[in-house]
């Protein structure tokens, strides 16, 4: 929230305030609530046109929150993989490099740490899940690895990302990591992983 900010949310869900201004100070609870339900809840305010098809992989690409906020907004796919043509801003060399990708892996790899913690905000609605693979079977944790984005290592793991998901090559974050010499990469996923395991210990020994 503190990315985006009410102006930035208001352009989103409501462009245009002349067609439906906001509640004043003398709208009663009644009037507020419906206004607030209208808004978010039936989205009659959002831009008619709606973002570009190629808007949410544009928006991980660039660490832009507030076009991603716009395509949650008009419930856009999470789930959709990148344009496998050129469209718009969408270009050949985006096609080839992040093929078969969602939005998620492509924020992962291009170290958009905004992009994905609303990504990861949003799982709820996604059916394949963190640890989903692009075309080459890599989790968004392993291409986050790879590219050494250590803070966006941070944010999947502790959304539940498997270190040890394997890749069609059979490889996994903690073996990329090995491999690119990400030492702190490394040393971070295997004490976050052995912190779950004593709290997974303690449990069952309480229980």
């Amino acid at each position: 929230m503190m990315s985006l900010g009410n102006d930035a949310v208001n352009s989103v869900w409501q462009p245009a305030l002349e067609t439906a201004p906001l509640a004043g100070a003398d709208a009663t609870a009644t009037q507020r609530e419906a206004h607030i339900r209208n808004k978010y809840e039936h989205r009659e305010f959002l831009d008619a046109a709606g973002p570009p098809a190629a808007a949410m992989h544009l928006a991980a690409l660039r660490d832009d929150v507030v076009l991603l906020a716009a395509c949650l907004a008009h419930r856009l796919d999470v789930d959709a993989l990148a344009p496998a043509a050129p469209s718009g801003e969408w270009t050949a060399a985006m096609v080839d490099e992040h093929a078969g990708r969602t939005a998620l892996h492509v924020a992962a790899a291009s170290g958009s740490p905004l992009v994905l913690e609303l990504l990861l905000q949003n799982m709820a609605a996604s059916s394949a899940g963190v640890d989903s693979g692009d075309a080459c079977g890599k989790s968004a944790l392993k291409l986050a690895v790879e590219a050494g984005h250590a803070h966006c290592v941070t944010q999947l793991i502790t959304r539940g990302a498997n270190i040890s998901f394997a890749d069609h090559q059979q490889q996994t974050p903690m073996s990329a990591a090995a491999e690119k010499g990400h030492a702190a990469i490394s040393e971070a996923m295997l004490q976050y992983k052995l912190a779950q395991d004593e709290k997974l210990l303690r449990q069952i020994e309480v229980e």
